[in-house]
């Protein structure tokens, strides 16, 4: 989980395989993956309109199954909190095309005390 002003735990894409990579690690774990974004997410673009922040608030539920389906009892985990992306425009390799890239996520996670003060939950 990302902790708000430790940068030890953000994530820096330097490289497209990178943030593949990241993602195939998270989707790979779970058999079912809820997640929830806050709409519309607040964007800031640079003046010359080619590096972008994003933020947005998150709730996301994963679930493994025990046994061979969720049916038969699962394990599974919930987390809250904000995402700040950093996107930058590329021009992607071996064309004039440009493409949106992902280049820095700071994930700042809710611990266990905020997830409950944030959902009303005793």
């Amino acid at each position: 989980m990302g902790t708000k002003d430790d940068k030890t735990d953000d994530v820096i894409f330097d490289d497209i395989r990178d943030e593949r990579d990241s993602a195939r690690r998270v989707f790979a774990g779970y058999q079912d993956i809820e997640i929830e974004l806050s709409e519309p997410p607040d964007i800031q673009l640079n003046t010359d309109r080619t590096r972008a922040e994003v933020r947005n608030h998150y709730r996301i539920q994963g679930f493994v199954a025990d046994g061979s389906s969720l049916e038969g009892g699962y394990t599974g985990w919930f987390a809250e909190g904000n995402n700040i992306f950093t996107f930058e425009l590329r021009t992607m390799e071996g064309s004039d095309k440009q493409e949106w890239r992902i280049t820095e996520w700071k994930d700042e996670a809710f611990s266990e005390g905020e997830i409950r003060a944030a959902n009303n939950i005793q």
